[in-house]
């Protein structure tokens, strides 16, 4: 029972490839980036609300131009005249109105041109983040899909590695050269690594899953990061630098500074209901009815005037506007200060970042070195008989952690390049093209 049960977990890790993603093509960063980019519904939502804001201009300027319209009837009339003699009378009437207008003086409209210019620059610095954000969501997910992947790499190889050092505890103790508590603990360390398998398997599909959430299509792998990498230091090498230009150039904040502009544009615009409009106004008409009291008679006119309106009383509704405006100019030039402080928070915190990564990425790297000659040393040791087979696990444990937290540090490493670049505002996808090239 007990090797059948034995041979089924064998059987069980010898098959954990992902299974429903075998005839997909592999893919590499870039490559999935292009996908989301037609694929993702967050990205192109934002690109549809960034056409539909670029009309905001031309309804503004719509406000200000030529107004043209024309209206004609035509009708019949039955007429009942009392008079000294009654009579019914039944006669057609028609006519037409071509009328043309030019706002001369409308504050409010000539305001709600400049409203709309900061709109459209408000909607292309929203749509330049969603870009960022894409980038940084794919590069993100890929690196969990790599991260997954060696996991489940290493869970694999520690896991045969438990294996064999099982089978030879048994064998040792069989001959009397060690405790039945060694073999007890390495079936332990052996049932632990099997149920880890499982588990990192299982976040394997669901990290692929979620690159499919981007892409829309389910991917088979993803190309590895195999080697090292260059760990370069941000350029410029320092971090007041990188602070000014995220100022200037940061898409949170110029969105932030556009929406800004806006709340002070609707200030004014609501202040505006105070003041007078003038219009110039051509009109013609034309009207012909064919009978009545009066008889026939054909009305051909033509006129050019100036229409003039100021509202003097509307029940505080105009004050009433311009008030609330003012506060909500308020809110955003807070929300403008708030995103200023991020700002600058965000690029200190990346730019340090990116130089801690640097450092954990070399650590790490010696970590593994020290890791392979501890090991090393801790077996040869098992083999004369001066170290436990718990000596042996504990150090190939760690020395598969090391690598695994290297692997990590790598990823960590390339993601915080990206968050440095998009929280400066200079994120463009040829930054991820240059890392994909890192990545085979």
């Amino acid at each position: 029972m007990k090797k059948s049960l034995f041979a089924a977990i064998i059987v069980l890790h010898a098959s954990v490839n992902t299974t429903g993603y075998a005839n997909e093509p592999i893919s590499s960063l870039f490559d999935i980036y292009q996908l989301a980019e037609k694929s993702d519904p967050i990205y192109l939502t934002s690109e549809a609300n960034y056409f539909a804001l670029q009309q905001s201009n031309p309804q503004s300027w719509a406000a200000v131009l030529p107004q043209i319209s024309f209206s004609a009837y035509k009708s019949n009339t039955e007429q009942d005249i009392t008079a000294s003699t009654s009579s019914i009378q039944s006669f057609d009437s028609n006519g037409y109105t071509l009328r043309i207008s030019q706002a001369l003086f409308r504050q409010s409209d000539f305001i709600r041109i400049s409203q709309s210019n900061a709109t459209v620059l408000k909607a292309q610095a929203s749509f330049d983040l969603a870009k960022h954000d894409l980038i940084l969501r794919v590069a993100t997910n890929y690196f969990n899909v790599l991260a997954a992947k060696d996991d489940l790499n290493f869970n694999q190889r520690e896991y045969k590695a438990l294996k064999r050092r099982l089978l030879q505890s048994d064998q040792k103790f069989k001959v009397g050269l060690i405790a039945i508590t060694d073999v007890h603990e390495a079936r332990a360390r052996y049932d632990q690594s099997s149920a880890q398998v499982i588990t990192t398997k299982n976040k394997l599909q669901i990290t692929l899953e979620n690159l499919r959430e981007l892409t829309g299509i389910t991917l088979a792998d993803v190309k590895s990061l195999t080697g090292d990498i260059p760990l370069l230091t941000p350029e410029p090498e320092n971090m007041d630098n990188w602070v000014k230009l995220a100022l200037t150039n940061n898409l949170d904040l110029l969105a932030a500074k556009q929406f800004m502009q806006i709340a002070k544009d609707e200030v004014a615009i609501q202040r505006a209901g105070h003041l007078p409009t003038l219009d110039l106004v051509a009109e013609r008409s034309y009207s012909k009815v064919g009978g009545g009291f009066f008889g026939t008679r054909e009305i051909d006119q033509n006129s050019i005037s100036l229409e003039f309106n100021l509202p003097l009383y509307v029940g505080g509704r105009t004050s009433s506007k311009t008030t609330q405006a003012r506060y909500e100019y308020n809110a955003a030039k807070q929300k403008y200060i708030q995103s200023q402080r991020a700002t600058e928070r965000l690029t200190r915190s990346a730019y340090l970042n990116v130089l801690s990564n640097i450092s954990q990425v070399q650590a790490l790297k010696q970590a593994v070195t020290s890791g392979n000659k501890a090991l090393e040393t801790t077996q040869a040791g098992f083999e004369v008989g001066t170290r436990t087979t718990v000596d042996v696990l504990n150090s190939q444990r760690e020395l598969f952690r090391a690598k695994k937290d290297y692997a990590r540090a790598r990823y960590d490493y390339l993601l915080e390049t990206l968050r440095l670049k998009k929280a400066a505002g200079v994120l463009t996808a040829n930054d991820l093209k240059k890392m994909s090239n890192l990545i085979q």
